[in-house]
């Protein structure tokens, strides 16, 4: 557990430009006071125009985030869902293989991660394809379609902080037509 919060907390805690996330912020500025975006009320040419935008729980976590802690309050965000990432990978790992080739996975998603680990609402898509990929696995271990009944509130719940749900709808039907 040390080193996934450590291999969080290094790509999470450093200077990062990110040019939309005064505008995701603002998103959750508005969904908190009461009014979900629906339209591109930030456009001077066309604020009425239909905005079919599915993350609004992600920006709305994250302008509570800069609001109780700043910048350092997005980057702890950030680098507790990388962490949640990283640790449902390994568990996956580890229902069927040791130690090593789990901290060698482990690695590996740290590598993917680490060049798109921006403040942006695609990190929610990190975990919860993690979390779905062990849920999978939990499965498979158990010989049993029971824990798969998680992954309805898990998928409904990805799908208001980000559209890459999608994925986990799939993995769970490939797993299902295996």
């Amino acid at each position: 557990m040390t080193v996934v919060v450590a291999l969080s907390a290094v790509i999470s805690f450093r200077s990062v430009y990110e040019p939309d996330l005064g505008w995701h912020l603002a998103h959750g500025r508005e969904n908190m006071s009461g009014r979900l975006v629906r339209t591109n009320v930030f456009s001077s040419t066309d604020p009425d125009y239909r905005q079919r935008y599915t993350s609004w729980l992600s920006e709305t976590t994250a302008y509570a985030a800069w609001r109780i802690g700043g910048d350092a309050g997005i980057q702890a965000l950030q680098a507790a869902t990388i962490a949640g990432a990283l640790t449902f990978v390994y568990l996956a790992c580890r229902l069927w293989s040791g130690v090593l080739p789990s901290l060698s996975l482990l690695v590996l998603g740290f590598l993917v991660i680490e060049p798109r680990a921006i403040p942006r609402p695609h990190l929610a898509s990190f975990l919860g394809l993690a979390v779905v990929s062990w849920i999978v696995q939990r499965a498979v271990a158990a010989g049993s379609a029971r824990p798969l009944r998680w992954c309805v509130p898990i998928i409904a719940l990805w799908s208001n902080l980000h559209s890459e749900a999608v994925f986990g709808v799939a993995l769970v039907a490939i797993f299902a037509a295996g």
